[in-house]
């Protein structure tokens, strides 16, 4: 078995709809900090989700770090968390060794 930590990205309780200037603003700051996350080879992929049943699940971010807490603390850092639209749910999720690659990513 192998794996990695799995964060999943939630639209907070009081999240609230934004002006269109700053909401775009703000989603320019969370990309730019999961491209960072990737490039320092932190994050092996991230994206959103659609077509759920829930809208409070945005997206989901998969860290290969070595431990829950710290995805967590890198996944809090993101500007959309911090501007308290987004919270953070990280867990280690555990797969068949060999069964998913992420060819992109740079090695722990």
């Amino acid at each position: 078995m192998e794996s990695v930590q799995l964060v999943l990205l939630m639209r907070t309780p009081n999240w609230k709809k934004l002006p269109d200037a700053e909401a775009a603003a703000l989603q320019k700051q969370h990309i730019g900090h999961l491209t960072a996350m990737g490039e320092a080879g932190k994050m092996v992929v991230a994206g959103p989700f659609s077509d759920q049943s829930d809208p409070a699940y945005r997206g989901v971010c998969i860290y290969r770090v070595g431990s829950v807490a710290e995805a967590r603390a890198l996944a809090e850092q993101d500007p959309a968390v911090k501007a308290g639209q987004l919270r953070v749910e990280a867990m280690t999720w555990w797969y068949g060794k060999g069964y998913m690659t992420f060819p992109k990513a740079v090695a722990p």
